[in-house]
């Protein structure tokens, strides 16, 4: 015999109460299902006196709304004080279920749309058909909308949010359908074919039936067709309702579609208890996002990522800024800002900031990952938009100003990164209340390099609360980005992971770009900022330092004592000792000391560790000689007769002897290059001779590149160059490029290799020209060369992305400039020091 299965009524409450995460998320399925019929109008209607049965009920509420005979079974439950009802303690669940029961049946919540509707046939198949989605076959609305439904279980959101559930629907010229539903015949029976849904046609007209329920609401609406559309009565809710998920719902529903949506789609939120949450469709959206930056991106669903950067955070027609040191101000001319060499290229001249900056990335090579596995994400496409939500700093005068206040509503309200599925909201993603906020992790991203945008060393990264943006995928085109069965966000699979390491990769550019301006445009202020007189920057530094002092005595003091001393209030005098100067002088003088030292020492200990792992292989060969040398010149050296060998050829000691000599010459030039510049004398900040420090180094290095084939070719400057460097800055500098230089130069197979090494005399700069003849710049880097520096980054197979970084820092450490020239063949860099 053949059996068939048989559907338990469990199996629907699993679909619907059980499988929908949240009664927020629930009630966005029942608006996604407007969006789906083509309406242009959305009412959401909450008449819920009673959210929460903990909370102190108004007396006169209580009585007004409830019935007599309700009022009668809770009465001695509660507690009268001060014109509120409160719950008596220790009830027990059952008591308490009872009067939520009562209280509960109260509560109500309305969803009224506009749509297509639905007849009777319809309501009879498509609606009462367990999932089955008339979406999954027709894609697209008469009215052009791709539907976000395609599960057939959403009409199952009714079971999550009430206990009966009664629609109206029409549709064109037929009858006007009513159909309810009491949701607990799943409880009590065992079949699904079991429950029984009350259907009816009724004469009344569409419209009549929002009208009544609207009532005199119903004036914001009437410019909207209501011959047809549905309507869902929720009563009696099944949860609490409270300020925390009313806020969830607003935030959902006034971004349920994209910035710049061209369809209408008008959502109206009615809160009758609670007003604050009344919301209306706001058509200045679009026109109020006033941003510092705005990204643009498009992925082709090959290899290319496109990414446009509208600049709109840097006043370029600023003419000067004041810095003030002491209470004294002096005005610096921008224009010297601008001229500086880290503006003379696009896309960073000054005209640039105001256009529109495009970059095209082979995301493939970026994310060091196959074709097939980046193809399976799909074409996508976005925006994002970086907002300050405050002026920055009397230090950054050169930015523009911007409406805090403004800002901070359009954040409060818009935050967060959001996912659109042919227009229309994938939830929970950048939903500002709940864990999907930050799902791309940047919170996580911004702990791991906390620098800030003007910090010379680390990477800035931006936090989602800064960030406005929409993420817009397509369901036919994005096959493998496809929700998980309980609305809950989307699946978590490889193609998943692969999509968010390609939204990082866009910010990544946007970061960059931000630092860049930055933190030259903080080396420049700096540099004015030195220029001042020195007492006045030594007098700041003491009045910094007293009210510091001050402060932590007034700390101490309000730990041990109840009297608070207040603020520290500076002498109007402005008079300190001899002895404060003098500590202030030493104090800063150390500490600048100490802290460059330590870099330098670090850094050059890291330059050694890169010596030796760049020529593993000779120094492994070289150990071994090590091992067996004082044995072979032992066995030598008992034939040895005299000044002069005559016995057997194997025993001569003399080729043994040279060998080792050559060996040891090796050695000691290996270890002139790792230790040369670690010696405690060449620390010190003094004059040197830039042509002959130059020299010494590359002596040291010969031997090293001759095994590599390499040559050296060193023009020095024609005139004497000194200038106030350490030593060591100089070893880590020159090491640090001829390192990378032996690597790409072993890498070409090349057989001319050559570094060159040049002294420029321009102007106010002493230029050091870095060139090999090896591969140019990775074309990954051509869009932004100076990322090159950055901690980490490199394209050697063993590469730490120690080596430029570190020649960056103790060139930053000397008032010094380095950058990468892509306009050549071979590898070249120039650092700039000013004289």
């Amino acid at each position: 015999m053949e059996y068939s299965f048989e559907v338990s009524a469990k199996a629907a409450r699993l679909l619907g109460r059980e499988n929908i995460a949240d009664a927020d998320g629930a009630l966005v399925e029942l608006v996604k299902n407007g969006y789906d019929a083509d309406a242009k109008c959305v009412y959401v209607y909450f008449d819920i006196p009673f959210p929460d049965i903990q909370k102190p009920l108004s007396a006169l509420d209580l009585k007004k709304i409830i019935s007599n005979k309700d009022f009668e079974k809770i009465k001695d439950k509660f507690e009268l004080s001060d014109g509120k009802y409160s719950i008596k303690e220790d009830l027990g669940r059952q008591l308490l279920d009872e009067i939520q029961k009562i209280l509960f049946s109260y509560n109500s919540i309305v969803i009224i749309d506009n749509g297509i509707g639905m007849d009777l046939k319809t309501v009879k198949t498509s609606w009462m058909q367990i999932a089955t989605s008339g979406k999954e076959m027709e894609r697209t609305s008469p009215g052009g909308r791709v539907k976000t439904g395609e599960k057939g279980i959403g009409r199952f959101a009714l079971d999550k949010l009430s206990l009966n559930s009664k629609m109206y629907t029409k549709t064109g010229n037929s009858n006007t359908i009513e159909w309810s539903l009491d949701w607990e015949q799943f409880s009590n029976v065992k079949l699904l074919s079991e429950v029984r849904a009350e259907v009816k046609e009724s004469n009344i007209a569409y419209k009549e039936v929002v009208k009544s329920i609207l009532g005199n609401r119903f004036e914001k609406v009437k410019k909207y067709d209501w011959s047809h559309g549905t309507t869902i009565i929720l009563s009696p809710v099944r949860e609490a309702w409270n300020d925390r998920v009313y806020e969830k719902v607003n935030s959902s529903l006034n971004s349920i579609n994209p910035i710049g949506f061209l369809d209408q789609f008008d959502i109206y939120v009615a809160n009758l208890y609670q007003s604050k949450y009344n919301m209306e469709p706001d058509k200045d959206k679009d026109e109020k996002i006033d941003f510092d930056y705005k990204i643009t991106f498009q992925y082709d669903g090959e290899r290319k990522l496109n990414v446009e950067l509208t600049r709109n955070e840097v006043n370029v027609s600023k003419r000067k800024i004041d810095i003030e040191v002491n209470n004294k101000s002096k005005s610096f001319y921008l224009e010297d800002f601008w001229n500086r060499k880290a503006f003379s290229n696009q896309p960073y001249r000054r005209e640039n900031y105001n256009d529109i900056i495009k970059f095209e990335i082979d995301i493939v090579k970026e994310l060091e990952d196959s074709l097939d596995r980046v193809k399976s994400v799909g074409a996508f496409s976005g925006d994002f938009y970086f907002l300050k939500s405050q002026n920055s700093s009397k230090e950054y005068d050169i930015m523009k100003r911007v409406k805090s206040r403004s800002r901070k509503q359009l954040l409060d309200c818009y935050s967060g990164i959001k996912i659109y599925r042919d227009d229309f909201k994938v939830r929970p993603y950048g939903d500002n209340v709940g864990p999907m906020y930050d799902w791309i992790g940047l919170g996580a991203r911004q702990q791991a390099s906390p620098a800030g945008a003007a910090d010379p060393n680390g990477a800035w990264r931006v936090l989602i609360n800064q960030l406005i943006g929409n993420v817009k995928i397509k369901r036919d085109v994005n096959a493998n980005l496809f929700d998980i069965s309980n609305r809950g966000g989307l699946m978590l699979n490889e193609s998943y992971y692969i999509f968010v390491e390609m939204l990082k990769e866009v910010l990544k550019i946007f970061e960059y770009d931000r630092q860049y301006f930055y933190r030259e445009y903080k080396k420049w202020y700096d540099e004015c900022k030195s220029s001042l007189s020195p007492t006045d920057r030594i007098i700041d530094s003491v009045k910094n330092r007293k009210k510091n002092k001050q402060k932590q005595d007034d700390d101490d003091s309000e730990n041990n004592s109840s009297n608070n001393q207040g603020e520290y209030k500076e002498d109007s005098k402005e008079e300190y000792s001899k002895y404060e100067y003098e500590e202030a002088v030493a104090d800063l003088i150390e500490e600048k000391t100490e802290e460059i030292k330590a870099k330098q020492i670090m850094e050059m200990l890291s330059s050694s560790g890169i010596i030796i792992n760049t020529f593993f292989h000779e120094l492994r060969y070289i150990s071994v000689d090590f091992a067996s040398r004082a044995p072979l010149l032992k066995r030598c050296i008992d034939y040895m007769i005299g000044g002069e060998y005559e016995g057997p050829k194997p025993y001569n000691p003399y080729p043994r002897i040279e060998d080792l000599n050559n060996t040891d010459k090796l050695l000691n030039e290996w270890l002139h290059v790792a230790m040369d510049g670690v010696q405690k004398e060449n620390l010190d900040i003094k004059e040197v001779d830039i042509n002959l420090e130059i020299e010494k180094i590359i002596n040291n290095w010969n031997g090293l590149l001759q095994m590599k084939n390499i040559n050296v070719n060193f023009i020095p400057c024609q005139e004497q160059c000194i200038k106030s460097i350490s030593i060591a800055d100089i070893n880590i500098i020159l090491n640090n490029f001829l390192l990378n230089s032996a690597y790409f130069l072993e890498e070409d197979y090349n057989d001319n290799r050559l570094i060159e090494i040049q002294i420029l005399d321009e102007m106010d700069y002493l230029i050091l020209r870095l060139f090999n003849n090896g591969p140019k710049l990775a074309s990954e880097y051509f869009i932004r060369p100076q990322i090159i520096f950055e901690l980490g980054k490199t394209t050697k197979e063993r590469g730490t992305g120690l080596g430029l970084w570190i020649l960056r820092e103790a060139t930053i450490r000397n008032n010094g400039e380095v950058y990468v020239d892509t306009d050549i063949e071979g590898f070249q860099l120039k650092v700039h020091f000013r004289k």
